[in-house]
């Protein structure tokens, strides 16, 4: 642990606290400890880009209404 630790760049605790599951560990350490181990591509899927939902609600306003091939006969 000491060595993965020196390697890090933090104490021996800071890995203690990423092995319980603390929420105090910076996100930082976590990329890089991930990195160190080869494991960084495993959470590119959580980095990547979302679609806006303020984009999506303006794509849907901008969208005209259907119209029907044929119209209805009412009778």
């Amino acid at each position: 642990m000491k060595i993965f630790a020196d390697r890090l760049g933090v104490s021996e605790g800071t890995v203690r606290d990423m092995e319980r599951g603390a929420r105090t560990v910076q996100i930082g350490t976590w990329l890089n400890a991930l990195w160190m181990v080869d494991c960084l591509d495993d959470v590119r899927s959580i980095l990547e880009p979302r679609e806006s939902l303020i984009e999506k609600a303006r794509m849907l306003a901008k969208r005209k209404t259907r119209i029907r091939a044929y119209p209805r006969l009412r009778g």
